[in-house]
């Protein structure tokens, strides 16, 4: 009998593990990465583990390691992740823009049950493509699996803080040492380019109260745009009122798909920003793309 522990975590978050549980194993399967051989010469670099989880009954730390072109997540701690996993066993973290990295581990790994207590450290392939997404954006929540079902953490701001920034510093020096393929990457883009899209957005403005002479109103959104172009994730970043924030996200709504961002040629997820600028004009409120 399998038996599957998890921990209380957000509904947002439950409701998100759930739609996991559902997907057959062979429409998530990921073949293994495959890391190129190392020779007695390869480049080793490690990074200092950071906090993930400093609870009572669970604790877990993360750090990089890389051996040439053979890179990995080690994973260690105590409580109930100590358990032994299999090859190809994912870990998996979800984003604050709600996309996934999934990392399978390297092989058999088990276990420590020393002096009462149960203690892991698990290693997981990494892959250049995983490391830019854990770059972009924070993790808010992790699920790890292991021979008898799966474990559910939500990370606290200062731990997904720490893994971003552990994330973004092994990548630099990656990059340092000459590891990384270089990506060659073109961001999304509305259909036309800006000056089309500023021409939609003061053709689909509404009215709105008017500023005084010289006057300005200053907003940043951030949005993201799907490998289809469709707009994800809608958020205010620097808020121009609440009567301009509103009318920003009614546009927002409006808008057709985008073109997709890509990276060689495939097509990526990418987050948006959007300076505006709404100015008064003899006609009356107008937009600016700054």
């Amino acid at each position: 009998m399998v038996l599957k522990r998890k921990i209380n975590v957000p509904g947002s978050l439950r409701r998100w593990f759930a739609v996991l549980l559902f997907i057959p194993a062979a429409a998530v399967a990921q073949p293994t990465p495959q890391t190129a051989a190392v020779g007695p010469a390869a480049k080793k670099m490690e990074t200092a583990p950071v906090h993930l989880l400093s609870e009572e009954e669970d604790k877990m730390e993360a750090s990089f390691f890389a051996e040439g072109k053979a890179w990995a997540l080690r994973l260690s701690g105590t409580g109930r992740s100590a358990h032994t996993i299999n090859t190809d066993d994912p870990v998996i973290f979800l984003l604050q823009n709600d996309s996934t990295v999934t990392l399978r581990a390297t092989a058999v790994q088990g276990f420590d049950d020393l002096d009462s207590t149960r203690s892991y450290r698990h290693e997981y392939s990494v892959q250049q493509q995983d490391l830019e997404m854990l770059s972009r954006s924070r993790v808010q929540a992790v699920r790890k699996y292991t021979v008898i079902g799966f474990d559910d953490y939500t990370l606290d701001e200062p731990a997904s803080a720490s893994l971003h920034s552990l994330t973004t510093d092994f990548l630099q020096k990656l990059d340092r040492e000459g590891l990384l393929k270089k990506v060659v990457v073109t961001e999304p883009a509305f259909p036309g380019g800006s000056a089309v899209l500023l021409s939609f957005l003061n053709k689909n403005l509404k009215p709105l109260p008017a500023l005084p002479a010289n006057g300005q109103k200053t907003a940043r959104v951030e949005i993201s745009v799907d490998e289809e172009g469709r707009i994800e994730n809608v958020a205010i970043k620097q808020s121009a009122g609440a009567v301009y924030d509103a009318e920003i996200l009614r546009m927002i709504s409006r808008m057709p798909r985008w073109k997709a961002g890509l990276a060689d040629g495939n097509p990526i997820k990418r987050d948006v920003v959007i300076n505006l600028r709404f100015y008064q004009a003899p006609e009356g409120v107008k937009l600016a793309l700054d």
